[in-house]
């Protein structure tokens, strides 16, 4: 082999290796509730999407079906939804949910509402890379959410938890997950629930990701500055996940909208490192969501 020829063939290798160890994933929690009437608004979250750098992108709240069809059709050739759109219903139908009142909204909403709005999980994947073949996804229901003495505030609705698949970055696998904890609501209402629903999420991570680097993110609903939550999220992190890293973007845009920090991260497991994050989706004053979306480069080391 001439002398060029081989340095041409490191050069392509390094190349080639140093890509496969790259991925930026993007969260965004896009507060889409009411079906129809923001349609519009999502089809915005759609073109920001097919301007993003991301190579994947978590998103929550896609409680209305009408927008998990739009959201999929954003140039992002691989997706993950996996919601039935039988998040009350079914824990109606396993007895989980005893009251009268309850059982009656239920019955009401499934004949009025339950062709646009699917009370499930409200989680998709976006993925550039395809999903590893044979891959079963999986699906996280938390034990615990919300009460049935709090309907309004929404949480016994909806079927809280995390969904994941395995992808496939030019021949290295990585598991990802996106998820979403109960709300907080203002006077620490469901902090045991989210300290629960944190704990079952590592253990279904560990499961699920089988040694795999694995990339989480989503809404975590835990303030991070000016809280009683920071000290809980810190010392739920050291229990939780002690050797993980997260990101998680500072700057004056969150001092002023968002004092007491921000509910939403990524985090890297098992070799999947961030280096560089930033704002995406929701930096100008015409807002897409109550929530900023970020985005993180990740280093596979693993």
């Amino acid at each position: 082999m001439k002398f060029k020829t081989l340095v041409a063939a490191i050069f392509i290798t390094l190349s080639q290796s140093t890509l496969a160890s790259k991925i930026t994933v993007s969260t965004f929690n896009i507060n889409a509730l009411v079906p129809l009437l923001e349609t519009s608004r999502v089809e915005r979250i759609c073109d920001e999407i097919k301007r993003s750098q991301s190579d994947v992108i978590f998103l929550q709240e896609v409680w209305v079906r009408e927008y998990r069809e739009i959201l999929k059709d954003c140039n992002f050739p691989y997706s993950l939804d996996i919601d039935t759109g039988v998040g009350l219903y079914k824990r109606v139908e396993s007895g989980s949910i005893g009251s009268t009142v309850l059982r009656t909204i239920s019955s009401l909403l499934s004949v009025f509402i339950s062709p646009g709005l699917g009370y499930d999980s409200g989680l998709m994947i976006l993925s550039k890379f395809p999903f590893e073949q044979n891959q079963v996804y999986s699906k996280l229901e938390f034990q615990v959410n919300g009460n049935e003495d709090s309907f309004w505030d929404g949480e016994i609705a909806v079927m809280k938890g995390a969904v994941g698949v395995v992808i496939n970055i030019r021949g290295k696998k990585v598991f990802l997950a996106t998820t979403h904890l109960v709300a907080n609501y203002g006077k620490e209402k469901y902090t045991k629930q989210r300290i629960d629903q944190l704990k079952q999420l590592k253990l279904w991570i560990k499961e699920h990701s089988r040694g795999l680097p694995s990339i989480v993110g989503g809404d975590f609903n835990f303030a991070t500055r000016g809280s009683i939550q920071l000290k809980i999220w810190q010392e739920i992190r050291e229990k939780v996940w002690p050797k993980s890293v997260y990101t998680e973007v500072q700057d004056k845009f969150l001092q002023d909208t968002h004092p007491e920090g921000v509910l939403d991260r990524i985090f890297g497991v098992n070799g999947a490192t961030p280096l560089t994050g930033s704002l995406v989706f929701n930096k100008n004053a015409d807002s897409l969501s109550d929530h900023l979306g970020f985005q993180t480069t990740f280093k596979i080391t693993k």
